[in-house]
């Protein structure tokens, strides 16, 4: 029996790239079936209805990794925070972070660039993640010093 040794960037997610070292075809039925088990057994590591601290140290640029950490720390966060003053605080976190450029080994792309792109436009004009929930935005308030401190 032989052993496959790969090296894997540290910014590049193994589990969100199985796919194509594997050389799975990603739209195959199985292929779908297999992120969404990644993704259930991440959400199972999040321990549910409970606050999960952030992480102050996570800002500016980071890698792929470290945004992903964030993300599921922003969103579970999110859905249990209640008051205006928690979201703002940590909308105000979440949105001095960074999202990594996608990597050329995703598929479409020419189209996930764009889509970075209108994410990145967004937090830095607003001060507001496109990740955040619709209904929360309007909870969320920023001064205008801090919208254009971020970079």
């Amino acid at each position: 029996m032989s052993r496959i040794k790969l090296k894997v960037k540290e910014d590049v997610d193994p589990i969100m790239h199985m796919g194509i070292l594997l050389g799975m075809d990603l739209d195959s039925e199985k292929s779908k079936r297999g992120s969404e088990l990644c993704s259930s057994i991440q959400s199972a590591n999040q321990k549910e209805g409970q606050l999960i601290p952030v992480d102050p140290k996570i800002i500016g640029v980071v890698t792929s990794i470290k945004f992903k950490k964030a993300l599921e720390t922003y969103e579970n966060n999110q859905s249990i925070l209640k008051t205006s003053k928690e979201l703002t605080n940590l909308e105000r976190w979440f949105s001095k972070i960074c999202e990594p450029k996608p990597p050329r080994t995703i598929c479409y792309y020419d189209e996930e660039i764009v889509a970075w792109q209108e994410r990145e436009k967004k937090r830095k004009e607003t001060g507001i993640s496109a990740y955040c929930d619709p209904d929360l935005e309007k909870e969320i308030k920023h001064s205008e010093e801090f919208i254009k401190s971020l970079v």
